[in-house]
C-alpha cells in the first residue's frame, strides 16, 4: 500500500515532492491480488466470533479469521524458491509424519506463528478496509485509462524499483509506471533487484537493495547540495 501512497500523492501533488522511489508496487490491483485480499476478507467474515464486524460490542475478537487472512496473505510476500530453500519439506519437531492435522511441516508452523501473532496486533476490520481500498485503487482509471497523465504535470524525480522473485507486484507491474513516466520524459531511473526473497525483499537484508538505496540516495542529496551553492 505504501507504493500505492507515493504514486497517488505524486499524482495529486506535482510539485511538492522532489524524489520518490516507489519500491515494488503497481498502479492497480491485478485481479490474483484482488483474489487473495477476498480469501482474507471472507476468512475474517466467515468467524463467528466477527459479528458483522461489531465484535467490540460482545468482547470478542475473530481472531481466528483473521491469523488466516494474515496466513494467505503472508506466502504472497515470500517466493517459492525462497520457502523451498528455507522449509523444503523438513518437518516440525518430528521424526516421521502423524496423519493427521497438526503442522506436520515446518512451513505449517511458521505460517501458524505469522497468523497467532498477527491477531495480537492488528484490527480484523482494520484488514478489511485496508484491503479493500488496495483493490479499488487504480490510478490508471483515473486518468480515463491513461497512466502517463497521472503524472502530467510532475517535477518529481523517480527511482522505480523491483525484485526479481516478487510475485505479489511482479516487475512488470513496476515497468508499467517507468513506461508511463517515460512516455511524458519525467526523470525515471528502474532497477531491478536479483534475490529469492519475493516481495518482502524490502523489509530484509538484500545487499544489492540496501546498497542501491544509499548510493541513490547519496548521490541525489549531493546533487540537490550542489544546485543550492
Amino acid at each position: 500500500m505504501g507504493g500505492m501512497q507515493v504514486l497517488q500523492f505524486v499524482s495529486n501533488f506535482p510539485n511538492k515532492a522532489r524524489v520518490a522511489l516507489p519500491i515494488a508496487c503497481t498502479a492497480s490491483h491485478s485481479a490474483q491480488n484482488i483474489a487473495f485480499n477476498e480469501l482474507g476478507r471472507q476468512a475474517i467474515m466467515s468467524d463467528s466470533n466477527w459479528n458483522e464486524g461489531l465484535y467490540d460490542e460482545k468482547s470478542t475478537n475473530p481472531e481466528k479469521g483473521l491469523a488466516v487472512a494474515r496466513m494467505a496473505a503472508h506466502i504472497t510476500y515470500l517466493s517459492k524458491q525462497g520457502l523451498q530453500e528455507k522449509f523444503g519439506r523438513n518437518l516440525q519437531e518430528r521424526s516421521d509424519l502423524k496423519f493427521g492435522f497438526d503442522a506436520d511441516f515446518q512451513i505449517e508452523s511458521y505460517l501458524r506463528y505469522q497468523g497467532s501473532v498477527f491477531v495480537d496486533r492488528f484490527d480484523a476490520n482494520s484488514y478489511l478496509y485496508i484491503t479493500r481500498a488496495m483493490d479499488y485503487f487504480d490510478l490508471t482509471k483515473q486518468f480515463g485509462g491513461n497512466l502517463s497523465k497521472a503524472f502530467k504535470d510532475t517535477k518529481t524525480k523517480f527511482f522505480v524499483i523491483s525484485f526479481t522473485s516478487d510475485w505479489l507486484y511482479p516487475t512488470s507491474e513496476n515497468k508499467d509506471i517507468v513506461i508511463a513516466l517515460n512516455a511524458i520524459g519525467a526523470d525515471v531511473g528502474f532497477v531491478e533487484i536479483k534475490t529469492d526473497k519475493g516481495h518482502d525483499s524490502f523489509l530484509l537484508d538484500v545487499p544489492d537493495f540496501l546498497s542501491t538505496i544509499k548510493n541513490y540516495l547519496n548521490t541525489t542529496y549531493s546533487n540537490i547540495n550542489e544546485r543550492r551553492i
